[in-house]
């Protein structure tokens, strides 16, 4: 969901000085929504504050509305990049990419290439006898969600 506002964006407080200026902000209901498909536009009441016999306001309620963009999975397949290796050790890793899936809207899809994401490996984090790698998705878009890898052990030996 994105593209969401309050409609009116304001309220107008007619009363004393000292009540209307220690109001800063005001809130509405919870507004709780699942399994939304479609663009919302609904009306929330405000939650005023208590005690304000002597205050007015412009309106009790508000327009909530929303767009609602379609979700579509995508995958990319990103190489792996090696961090910390130390200069006189040489290793044979496999594989050398991983897959990354991801939810995106429709609208943004295209816009998704696999230089936007970047997937590492820390060799400073392989402990002794161990025969794997641990990949890291250090870098994603703004625009995705729920990012996984495929891949969680990436297996390595040292070359002597």
């Amino acid at each position: 969901m994105s593209n969401y506002k309050a409609i009116p964006d304001s309220v107008t407080v007619i009363g004393p000085h000292e009540m209307v200026n220690n109001i800063n902000v005001l809130k509405t209901e919870k507004v709780l929504l699942s399994n939304v498909k479609t663009n919302i536009s609904t009306t929330v009441k405000l939650v005023l504050p208590e005690h304000t016999n002597d205050l007015k306001f412009s309106t009790k309620n508000v327009g909530f509305v929303a767009n609602v963009e379609k979700f579509t999975e995508g995958t990319v397949k990103i190489p792996i990049q090696i961090i910390n290796l130390p200069k006189d050790v040489l290793i044979k890793y496999f594989p050398k990419e991983v897959k990354v899936s991801y939810y995106t809207s429709l609208d943004n899809f295209s816009k998704i290439k696999a230089n936007d994401f970047k997937v590492i490996c820390d060799y400073n984090k392989v402990n002794t006898n161990q025969s794997v790698l641990i990949p890291e998705l250090v870098k994603a878009p703004e625009g995705v969600k729920h990012v996984k890898l495929n891949q969680q052990k990436i297996e390595f030996i040292i070359l002597k």
